[in-house]
């Protein structure tokens, strides 16, 4: 496949942001909007290695059903995919891109990618929180975040989940600067 940068705009509101531990946000049908704009980028994310241990623990995944045992036998769950993290200016948001470089063929396709988000708030409490679950596209993919409540700083995280329902390891975590001012 060539290269085809598929832009989403995911419409985060704020419910997204309450102290509720991590849980799947389903995203209408109508909040996703395929562009292939180029989108011009403020500022990358944070190039220094940074510490992450006071990040609270990333999920668990759902196990594995029983009745898939069999099935998936010949076949490697998913691999880890590479995230790269951007302010962008318009829409004014966070841009988040992800690839993997080498694609075992031993892997069974893709199914969806799962996007997390860590974020300070005011009462310095962490919480990870599943904020969109993208349908597999070939890769390289991007999605573009362009509702935000203001913060510190933003870190993020994407987990792969194969058709068999396995999911791979979250990519390493990638830190943005947040926002001065909410943008809803």
């Amino acid at each position: 496949y060539g290269i085809d940068y598929c832009r989403y705009i995911l419409l985060l509101n704020l419910l997204l942001f309450t102290e509720s531990p991590v849980s799947t946000l389903e995203l209408p049908t109508k909040a996703i909007s395929i562009s292939k704009e180029t989108t011009p980028v403020a500022q990358n994310a944070a190039q220094v290695l940074e510490s992450f241990e006071h990040l609270p623990p990333l999920p668990e995944p759902p196990p594995l059903l029983p009745e898939l045992v069999d099935k998936i036998r010949d076949t490697l769950p998913p691999q880890k995919p590479e995230l790269r993290v951007k302010r962008v200016l318009r829409p004014r948001g966070i841009a988040l891109t992800w690839n993997i470089t080498k694609i075992n063929p031993k892997c069974a396709p893709v199914e969806s990618y799962h996007l997390f988000l860590c974020h300070e708030n005011p009462n310095n409490k962490l919480i990870w929180k599943k904020i969109g679950e993208i349908k597999a596209f070939p890769l390289p993919m991007a999605c573009t975040l362009s509702q935000f409540l203001a913060s510190n700083k933003y870190y993020f995280t994407v987990q792969s989940k194969d058709i068999f329902g396995r999911y791979g390891p979250f990519c390493d975590i990638k830190s943005v600067p947040g926002f001065s001012e909410n943008l809803t």
